[in-house]
């Protein structure tokens, strides 16, 4: 046991050298700013043919800065999800496990957005939906 504290306590004297180098701050790997006037079912069939996604081709995420907001509500039975709408088109946005910041986005007007796009089926009706991936 000796041993092993001493190996313990050199483990966690590199480990704290070598991630001081390290910046671990979170970052978001953004593939390409976009404009409202972007977002159409032309565009979205594009990104389809990059499919499928996963680990080795991750789904492209997109940028919208300062879109406008409206009608945000936390969803879900905990609450836990957020929806609202985006720009004049007045698209749908969710944004899974982000609905804590349902009222600081009712305090806003816009924010910038991360998000995957894609489509929404509901009775019958097929529109645009961005998956949010991030709000600042």
């Amino acid at each position: 046991t000796k041993h092993r504290a001493e190996f313990e306590k050199r483990l966690i004297q590199n480990a704290e050298k070598e991630l001081a180098k390290i910046d671990l701050t979170p970052t978001l790997q953004l593939d390409l700013e976009l404009t409202e006037e972007n977002l159409n079912f032309d565009f979205l069939n594009e990104i389809k043919k990059l499919a499928p996604f996963g680990e080795a081709n991750p789904e492209p995420v997109f940028l919208l800065k300062q879109i406008t907001i409206a009608n945000p509500r936390a969803v879900g039975s905990e609450q836990d999800h957020l929806q609202f709408r985006i720009g004049k088109k007045k698209l749908p946005a969710i944004a899974f496990r982000l609905g804590k910041f349902v009222e600081d986005l009712k305090n806003r007007e816009t924010a910038d957005l991360a998000f995957t796009l894609g489509e929404n089926i509901w009775n019958g009706n097929k529109e645009l939906q961005l998956k949010i991936v991030d709000i600042r």
